[in-house]
């Protein structure tokens, strides 16, 4: 089997949230902020950032 994320390949962490934003048509940086927002519990994290 080839190609990135295909059965039974294990990607790193960055690359799996990658092909996610991807397969989500979001950004990168929009998902990292939504992943800060989260984790702090606070929504200074998404300062300058869309939801």
């Amino acid at each position: 089997m080839g190609g990135a994320g295909g059965l039974g390949e294990v990607l790193p962490p960055g690359e799996v949230l990658a092909l996610l934003c991807e397969q989500i048509s979001t950004s990168l940086e929009h998902a990292l902020a939504a992943r800060r927002c989260v984790m702090s519990g606070g929504r200074r994290a998404l300062h300058g950032t869309l939801l």
